[in-house]
């Protein structure tokens, strides 16, 4: 339980800083490209995803909760993860995007994978609060 409560408290950290992170970028008046947006709006969509799925195993009993779901998403993330950074380093590589740009599309990027983890986290630890 008191893991559970970690994650859930360490997803509320994640989303300040995500919500920080985004500040910087309007203050700096930081534009990305139509590629970066899509692949921000997809994770965020997975991240949402997620999101609902853990509500909705929090709503039941612990002991009807499966989390194949939440580990198919999870695993979503993970590669729309890999596929991100293999595309935001050949952007920096080709000079399609600024340095500026790129760390903030980077820490962007991190947290949101990072909120998905804590969610996995926490649906996991829903799962083996019956077992123990």
């Amino acid at each position: 339980m008191l893991t559970m409560l970690g994650d859930l408290e360490r997803i509320g950290d994640l989303c300040l800083d995500l919500s920080e992170v985004w500040e910087r970028k309007e203050e700096l008046d930081l534009k990305f490209s139509e590629g970066t947006e899509k692949y921000l709006r997809t994770m965020t969509e997975k991240v949402d995803e997620s999101f609902k799925n853990l509500n909705e195993n929090l709503a039941k009993e612990y002991i009807h909760v499966d989390i194949s779901r939440a580990q198919e998403l999870e695993d979503q993330i993970d590669e729309l993860l890999q596929e991100i950074r293999l595309s935001h380093l050949k952007s920096l590589e080709q000079k399609e995007d600024t340095v500026q740009n790129g760390l903030v599309y980077k820490d962007l990027y991190s947290v949101l994978e990072r909120i998905g983890d804590h969610i996995y986290s926490v649906n996991k630890s829903l799962v083996d609060s019956v077992k123990s």
